[in-house]
């Protein structure tokens, strides 16, 4: 897919895992995202990996303002 000229990179990397580019599937992906991230992040802690945990939650931060950017720019396909 190519980049749209007003969308961000940050924000085209955040959503480039998405298909097809809706708000549903959007969210979808991010709760799937967000269960199997409560899962790294306990296993992270009890095996002190603290690098991992700030990478786990980094990524996760960056979908949301990502799908975030998308809504307050009427980016989703209806």
């Amino acid at each position: 897919m190519k980049l749209p000229e007003e969308m961000p990179k940050w924000v085209y990397w955040g959503l480039s895992g998405i298909e097809p580019r809706t708000r549903e599937t959007a969210l979808e992906a991010f709760e799937k995202g967000y269960l199997l991230s409560i899962f790294i992040l306990l296993y992270a802690y009890a095996m002190a990996i603290y690098p991992m945990i700030f990478g786990v939650c980094f990524l996760l931060l960056w979908n949301w303002l990502a799908i975030i950017w998308a809504d307050h720019n009427g980016y989703w396909r209806h």
